[in-house]
């Protein structure tokens, strides 16, 4: 490519708004985001659509929606990798999925029958144990096939939370615990890109800071897939706040891996699209459904069910310091249900993945991190000022025919445990392309913060051309905090 940057080129791209000023001022449900989405309009999708996820993909949940919504042909396939293809996932077991891309197509497009449709609908990894280690090449599990969701013959099992911080299938008598916001909560077990994907260090950093119980050991192994529901009976004496949940798996040596989890802001309690403040001291009820997943708890292991109010930097910290209370035992109290699988399955047989030839004159000289994106290397904390930081960062290089191009990422992560209504977000990025008889630079930094009533976003973009500035764009805007 010639990379001809006329203006033209900087109308359509250099120029354009960056798109998280749109998202922002769309903070609550309604024909902002109606628009893109599939829920209620389920009936419109004629076209056959096979779906491929991955349990370490932050991206995960429309799956079974697909499965179980749409009535045109539908088929999915969700295994053990991040946001990767399955041919050459960084996680392993890959599949080669290109082979039932092309058994799809065929189907489809010319109307050949590939037999692609005599098989069952879903197919499944079910994931076994691992330890908390983002360094792991391989998640144990194995394939299934599902033919509808949910699942048929799956039975549902239920853990209620007592008094001594454990769980049980029976239910307790009546008591509160109380909990103290920490705003900060998240840095060290959130996960290297900080979302409900990758996987998580362990989880005792955050648990300390939470309200969480345990079941005893299991005396039998069991599996779950699907969406754990949590049941929580709260109240908070701030108008605003968030509740968090995790489910994680309690090994024999103590390490705690996470499972699932799910957030939710409590001003959303009774409509996400007319958010209303909290009461203070008012306690009501909560249905907090977690991310799809899949696991194997394993005989000797215990369950572990954690609350928090809090998960930065995932979830922006609310505006007021908060303590929160949990219903525990009688009627209301705290409850997590789990989605059990039978025993009876097929199991898909794909393809080892195929060899996949190199383009001439291209090659992958770093691929950065694992995830793609910025992940969190270096985490600090002032007990005295409260303050807490996190510093996520990515590189890499790639040599085309053309030239090379590398790319650097860094992310700046501060709240403060004592002043959370000011937090901020720094990130940087660079990109630099080699080419033949010039050197581009594009760089862009942004800053987003907030105060007790709004948020400040601000983009900086700059353009250079062999070391001399050549274009910039800034953009700044102040967007009011809607029940944020």
């Amino acid at each position: 490519p010639d990379f001809t940057m006329d203006e033209e080129w900087y109308e359509n791209r250099f120029d354009v708004e960056p798109s998280v000023y749109k998202y922002m001022r769309q903070q609550r449900d309604g024909p902002f985001w109606d628009r893109a989405s599939a829920k209620n309009k389920y009936d419109l999708i004629k076209i056959p659509g096979y779906h491929i996820g991955g349990w370490y993909d932050g991206y995960r949940n429309s799956l079974p929606r697909m499965i179980e919504n749409v009535s045109a042909p539908v088929k999915a396939m969700i295994g053990p990798w991040d946001h990767d293809f399955p041919h050459n996932a960084a996680l392993k077991p890959q599949v080669e999925w290109r082979h039932e891309a092309v058994k799809w197509f065929d189907q489809w497009l010319k109307q050949v029958d590939t037999g692609i449709l005599e098989e069952p609908k879903f197919a499944v990894y079910i994931r076994d144990y691992h330890e908390p280690d983002d360094s792991i090449e391989y998640i144990p599990g194995y394939w299934r096939w599902e033919n509808e969701w949910p699942p048929a013959d799956s039975s549902k099992q239920y853990f209620y939370g007592h008094d001594g911080h454990y769980l049980s299938p029976e239910k307790s008598k009546f008591v509160e615990h109380k909990l103290k916001n920490k705003p900060s909560i998240g840095l060290e077990g959130g996960g290297p890109t900080m979302w409900w994907g990758s996987i998580p260090p362990d989880q005792k950093p955050m648990d300390k800071d939470s309200l969480f119980y345990d079941s005893d050991t299991f005396d039998e192994s069991f599996e779950i897939l699907g969406r754990p529901i949590a049941r929580l009976n709260v109240s908070a004496d701030a108008i605003r706040a968030n509740w968090v949940v995790r489910i994680s798996d309690i090994a024999p040596d103590g390490k705690v891996t996470q499972v699932g989890g799910a957030a939710f802001n409590g001003t959303h309690r009774n409509s996400s699209r007319q958010p209303e403040d909290i009461i203070p001291g008012e306690k009501f009820p909560l249905e907090i459904h977690l991310h799809f997943t899949s696991w194997t708890f394993n005989k000797g292991h215990k369950l572990r069910i954690s609350i928090s109010n809090a998960q930065w930097p995932m979830l922006w910290p609310t505006t007021y310091p908060v303590k929160t209370t949990l219903d525990i035992g009688g009627d209301y109290g705290l409850s997590i249900e789990l989605p059990l699988l039978n025993d009876e399955f097929s199991s898909p047989e794909f393809k080892n993945p195929e060899f996949s030839p190199s383009l001439d004159g291209y090659n992958v000289l770093d691929a950065g991190n694992i995830t793609g994106y910025a992940a969190i290397e270096t985490i600090s904390r002032n007990q005295e000022t409260g303050e807490a930081k996190g510093i996520a960062s990515n590189r890499g290089a790639t040599e085309y025919p053309w030239g090379r191009e590398y790319f650097e990422e860094e992310i700046e992560q501060r709240t403060n445990d004592k002043d959370p209504a000011n937090s901020m977000v720094v990130g940087r990025y660079k990109i630099t392309q080699e080419l033949s008889d010039r050197v581009l630079v594009f760089e862009q930094n942004v800053q987003f913060k907030s105060d007790p009533e709004n948020f400040d976003l601000t983009f900086h973009r700059w353009v250079s051309i062999n070391g001399e500035k050549f274009k910039e764009k800034k953009w700044q805007e102040t967007i009011p905090r809607d029940f944020q």
